[in-house]
């Protein structure tokens, strides 16, 4: 039985592309698999160049990079098989110009080296070298080669995160009923929640379910726009995030791309009552997934929709849905979007979220906003612990304490425990029970446990990554150690699949 391999898993550029060059490796050089020895050439750079494309561990990096598409020309050239590349390349969908094969014969920078195997010949390493092609190259296939892979890849992934066609209905019967199901299964996934004890394997078992909304084309449909934006949202609650982190398979661009989807949907319809929260929410989530993939891959992000095209459709949302109860947030992230890209630079989202927190009585709701400010060094630390400190104790007194607080609470002490300023303003010990919203006088006060958010109440907070990616710090945030020993065991059962896999 063939073991599936992982990026056969993946949805997206990360499973595609290596398909593709999976199909070149095997096509061109008779690579049974792209991880493997180079079929009689073992000696060419310990015979092994492209296991790192083919590493689970380095999926984030792109495919054809110049190294890459080096060592598979130099390969290709001694297989005389450029051909066969054209061949595939063509069948991929995008067409080369016309190669002239001839050329290979002709020119004498491209003889093949035999007497120090693993070394380019002049023509290939001139190229990684960074080189300019000569006039004469211009319809060589090692030219075209060299710069039809990269251009493939790029076109991929812009297509991916950038797809903005939006079908009228369906592609078929059975693709509608599957995204009922779906939706149905999230429905009783969350009205069950709470009511017995956590289980990460069911959770699995949903995500498993909720990711295959990653294959169907957006349609105008507000069930699948909720998919997509609960799939993304499943991604990033903590309790699920912490095993894709730890099981390498937490990816920000396909959060931003469910996200961006999910988007677009909605967009494309009259946006009605009973799908604001779900429209705000989105809007919300994209900003936070934008600016986290801005400072993971800044790269990428010129593929994905400029920030004020962004900031334009919040601003649009909020003039169709004018609830306060979401506009706050909203605008928080778009203060914060348009800080970090120096957009609206007079601060008119900064002056809509004063009125909100002044004028609609929400002073007690800007936690997210003045421990943003704390960040950014615009507000000293007693205005947010203040802030914190007030809403944690509410929440905890009304049995209401909930991750998102507690995530935002994660972020402010990841600075204020540096802050000599909070150091000295009082009882360190005390601070920090107090901004927890504990009861100062209970003696089990460290002990106490808070009600599990589920997936579509926990809001996402701009720096989560910095903190959820640290185990020991997550697992002071929630305090439930029956959550953390489910999903050790689920760890414990995802690393014993591997290791099974491995010896098979």
């Amino acid at each position: 039985m063939k073991t599936e391999l992982w990026y056969e898993r993946e949805f997206g550029p990360e499973k595609e592309l290596r398909l593709f060059f999976s199909k070149l490796l095997r096509e061109c050089l008779g690579m049974k698999n792209g991880s493997g020895v180079v079929k009689g050439i073992e000696e060419y750079k310990a015979g092994r160049p492209f296991s790192n494309v083919f590493n689970r561990t380095k999926k984030g990096n792109y495919v054809f990079t110049p190294t890459i598409c080096c060592d598979f020309l130099e390969l290709t050239l001694r297989n005389e098989s450029f051909d066969r590349a054209v061949k595939v390349i063509q069948e991929w969908g995008n067409g080369l110009d016309e190669c002239n094969l001839d050329k290979l014969k002709q020119c004498p920078n491209i003889e093949k080296n035999e007497t120090e195997m693993g070394i380019y010949c002049k023509c290939i390493a001139a190229i990684y070298d960074g080189k300019d092609f000569k006039d004469k190259c211009k319809d060589c296939p090692i030219k075209l080669i060299y710069e039809i892979l990269p251009d493939i890849e790029n076109e991929y992934r812009t297509n991916y995160v950038c797809k903005k066609k939006i079908l009228e209905r369906y592609d078929s019967s059975v693709q509608e009923e599957s995204v009922s199901k779906i939706y149905n299964d999230i429905q009783e996934f969350e009205r069950e929640f709470g009511n017995k004890e956590f289980n990460i394997n069911e959770v699995c078992e949903l995500f498993e379910k909720c990711i295959q909304c990653m294959e169907i084309e957006d349609v105008r449909d507000y069930k699948l726009a909720y998919i997509k934006w609960y799939t993304a949202r499943l991604c990033t609650w903590p309790y699920f995030k912490l095993c894709l982190l730890q099981a390498n398979r937490y990816d920000e661009r396909v959060v931003y791309s469910l996200l961006q989807s999910a988007s677009v949907i909605c967009n494309s319809m009259q946006i009605i009552e009973d799908e604001f929260q779900l429209c705000y929410n989105i809007e919300m989530d994209k900003i936070i997934s934008y600016l986290s993939l801005a400072y993971q891959n800044p790269f990428i992000v010129k593929y994905c929709e400029k920030s004020e095209e962004i900031l334009n459709n919040c601003s649009r949302l909020v003039k169709i849905c004018p609830e306060s109860q979401y506009q706050l947030e909203l605008y928080t992230e778009m203060w914060n979007l348009a800080s970090h890209t120096q957009q609206n630079l007079d601060n008119i989202y900064k002056k809509k979220v004063q009125y909100l927190l002044k004028e609609k009585n929400l002073d007690r709701e800007g936690e997210r906003y003045y421990t943003y400010s704390y960040m950014y060094n615009l507000c000293k630390c007693e205005k947010p612990k203040l802030i914190l400190s007030a809403k944690a104790y509410r929440l905890r007194k009304e049995n209401l304490y909930n991750d998102t607080i507690a995530m935002i609470t994660e972020l402010f002490l990841s600075k204020a425990l540096d802050d000599s300023e909070f150091a000295e303003s009082g009882n360190l010990t005390l601070d920090i029970i107090r901004i927890k919203g504990y009861d100062e006088n209970k003696k089990n006060r460290v002990t106490e446990e808070y009600s599990v958010t589920p997936p579509s109440a926990y809001q996402r907070i701009y720096g989560d990554n910095m903190l959820i990616s640290r185990a020991s710090t997550y697992q002071r945030i929630h305090e439930n150690a029956r959550i953390i020993k489910s999903i050790d065991d689920y760890m414990e059962r995802i690393k014993q699949e591997q290791a099974n896999a491995d010896e098979k």
